[in-house]
């Protein structure tokens, strides 16, 4: 998480207040520099940072690489008080971090090169999750202001059943949060606050709520990611389902048109009825030799219209 990055020297023209953080994994350490309008970066693997160690202090020699590691990355997350830090920055957006530390008791030297990023990294990195950080500390506002009401509630009717404080000093109005929050917008700063904002606002609550924002990211997205796996699975099934039933249909036909005329004939063929009309004469001629060449004929005789001439 982002700690403030105590610096005894910076080549820098302003003198400006820096925060840092670091995001290691198995194999890798990423560092991130900023200060609020710009973020540089610089990610580690562990070869690379052991190789940096010996070129930069080649009278050390360390038995067990992990300790050497495990020291470096002390350096950057705060645990140590003893670091003297120096901050460099190039004219090619280059940054260097020097740090100065103890180790065995002998001088310890590292330094860190940070390229500057462009693009959506500082909004990523810094600037959407203190934005995620106000829309919680909102919600949790929400929350204590309907708690003091349902207190209030409470103490109300304990008071209409006849209940009484002992102690006049500890007794409370009843909460009014338009006038809580009208209050609370007549505030100001401190002069500490707005010289160096931020000190004071990276405090240890401040990063526990940042790391409590990071981890509330991750759930959802995971919650997501697996919300989409799981539908495109159901999708996959659902196609499996129609393929199957579309094999099965095909094999249905192959089968019938397998079998022998007089089978399906018999089988899926509809009787056929032949109902005659009145005064009209029906034959059937069924050709039983052969399904497909059953033909029917029908032959009709009309009767005779007799016509009267007149002479």
């Amino acid at each position: 998480m982002w700690r403030v990055l105590n610096v005894l020297e910076s080549t820098s023209n302003n003198r400006e207040n820096y925060i840092i953080k670091k995001i290691s994994s198995e194999t890798n350490h990423s560092i991130f520099l900023s200060n609020l309008s710009s973020i540089w970066h610089e990610n580690l693997t562990i070869e690379t940072l052991l190789e940096r160690c010996k070129e930069l202090n080649p009278c050390i020699d360390a038995n067990t690489p992990e300790k050497l590691v495990l020291h470096v990355l002390s350096l950057v997350d705060g645990s140590r008080k003893d670091v003297e830090t120096i901050l460099t920055v190039l004219r090619d957006n280059m940054c260097i971090i020097k740090l100065n530390s103890k180790l065995a008791g002998v001088l310890f030297t590292y330094e860190f090169y940070l390229e500057i990023l462009k693009g959506d990294m500082l909004y990523k990195e810094l600037m959407s999750p203190v934005y995620m950080m106000l829309l919680e500390l909102q919600s949790r506002q929400q929350l204590l202001i309907n708690l003091l009401k349902k207190k209030d509630t409470e103490i109300t009717e304990y008071k209409m059943n006849g209940a009484q404080l002992s102690r006049k000093n500890i007794e409370t109005q009843l909460f009014n949060e338009q006038e809580f929050l009208a209050k609370c917008s007549e505030t100001t700063f401190s002069p500490e606050i707005m010289l160096d904002p931020i000190q004071h606002v990276f405090t240890q609550e401040t990063r526990n709520l940042y790391s409590d924002i990071i981890n509330k990211l991750d759930r959802t997205k995971n919650k997501q990611s697996s919300g989409k796996v799981k539908a495109t699975d159901e999708n996959m099934e659902k196609n499996d389902v129609i393929e199957a039933n579309c094999v099965t249909e095909e094999e249905t036909l192959l089968t019938i048109n397998k079998q022998s005329p007089e089978k399906r004939k018999v089988n899926n063929e509809p009787q056929l009825e032949i109902k005659a009309e009145p005064n009209e004469e029906t034959s059937i001629k069924p050709n039983v030799s052969s399904f497909r060449e059953e033909t029917l004929q029908i032959k009709k005789r009309k009767p005779i219209q007799r016509v009267k001439l007149l002479l």
